[in-house]
């Protein structure tokens, strides 16, 4: 089988994201679950997680990736925007894990100024901290 599917919109809800990638002929499809471009990452309404689990129970779109921010970079030298990046992608995967989605995807990040051996050692330091979900699957 082959899966083929889009980055689909939440605005106006998350649920609509299932209409939306049923109408590209989706069979499978990705969300972010808040904006890409700021820290916060509310929560979403237990009404609308159901409304999402619902509609996608209806259809065969499988797997669901929620896509990290833009932001969260894991291997930075920097200490605060590490910290920020790791509380970010732990409440993504919280709301990932409440809407019953498989896939949490995120860029690692850059090391920056630090080698390839600092960037690393960082990067895995701040996978460790996470706390993931059972069910939810972390993908770099």
């Amino acid at each position: 089988m082959s899966y083929i599917g889009a980055h689909v919109s939440i605005a106006g809800g998350v649920e609509n994201a299932i209409a939306e990638q049923s109408q590209l002929g989706g069979n499978c499809g990705q969300i972010f679950v808040s904006s890409p471009r700021i820290w916060n990452v509310p929560e979403i309404k237990a009404e609308n997680a159901e409304k999402f689990r619902k509609a996608r129970s209806g259809t065969d779109q499988f797997p669901y990736l929620v896509h990290g921010k833009y932001l969260i970079n894991l291997a930075s030298p920097d200490d605060d925007l590490r910290k920020k990046s790791i509380n970010a992608l732990q409440r993504e995967m919280e709301e990932t894990n409440r809407l019953g989605i498989e896939y949490v995807v995120v860029h690692p990040g850059s090391f920056m100024t630090s080698n390839l051996e600092e960037g690393l050692a960082k990067l895995t330091n701040s996978i460790d901290q996470l706390e993931i979900p059972d069910g939810t699957i972390l993908l770099l």
